[in-house]
């Protein structure tokens, strides 16, 4: 893959959005009248990003790299947000828009982690479309350096969101959503949603299913769960 189209991201964002922070979101304010700072929320999911890739020089650990993985697809989330939100106010086009995938390099995901909050950082200061790009040039980078490719991180990218609006259409907010799913059998323990359905497609080609596509078949699953508890 040497680009990711986005339109379909862009939409699937946008009735997310629209979902758990209002309709008006894209004016900055959620609907409970708190102020919407997606770069904080970028920034925070890269310091998430960093504690799972060994940071500490006094201590010996494991690269959690599938955490890691998940902490880049939320970057993405709340990249997606911004990139709305910058091009709304500036009346761009998007339709259609892709990102350029660029070639792997030799830096650690570390060292791109560590990066990528410093362009953050860049980009809060001076608001330009380039350094916007630049912040998505780098995690595209890191993913690959996790040892992932970008169809891996897309993936993720759908369940997420298809996840995230199963909870919502049914009683998410209200507190009535079953997370932990008791299949019903002995041989396999409750589990959270994400992980079963993170499993369940584990071994399924998603590029040409699109996020309500999943969202009608994991709704099936739903439906059988409530109905064995």
């Amino acid at each position: 893959m040497t680009n990711l189209v986005i339109d379909n991201d862009l939409e699937t964002q946008t009735i997310i959005n629209n979902i758990t922070a209002g309709i008006h979101w894209v004016d900055g304010i959620a609907s409970n009248g708190n102020k919407i700072r997606w770069k904080l929320c970028m920034q925070m999911e890269t310091a998430e990003l960093i504690d799972s890739l060994n940071w500490k020089h006094w201590k010996k650990e494991e690269l959690d790299v599938d955490n890691a993985l998940m902490e880049l697809v939320d970057i993405y989330h709340f990249w997606l947000s911004e990139f709305i939100t910058y091009t709304t106010g500036a009346n761009m086009d998007v339709s259609k828009y892709t990102l350029n995938i660029p070639e792997k390099t030799n830096e650690t995901p570390l060292e791109l982690a560590i990066r990528l909050s410093s362009l953050i950082h860049k980009y809060e200061t001076d608001a330009k479309l380039d350094s916007l790009f630049k912040i998505m040039d780098t995690v595209f980078l890191t993913v690959q350096a996790l040892g992932f490719t970008i169809n891996d991180f897309h993936k993720i990218f759908k369940l997420k969101n298809a996840i995230n609006i199963l909870r919502q259409q049914n009683g998410y907010k209200e507190g009535t959503y079953l997370k932990i799913w008791n299949l019903g059998t002995n041989a396999e323990k409750p589990i959270e949603d994400n992980e079963y359905i993170t499993k369940y497609y584990s071994q399924n080609d998603l590029s040409t299913k699109t996020v309500q596509d999943i969202v009608e078949e994991i709704t099936g699953i739903y439906t059988v769960i409530i109905r064995n508890s």
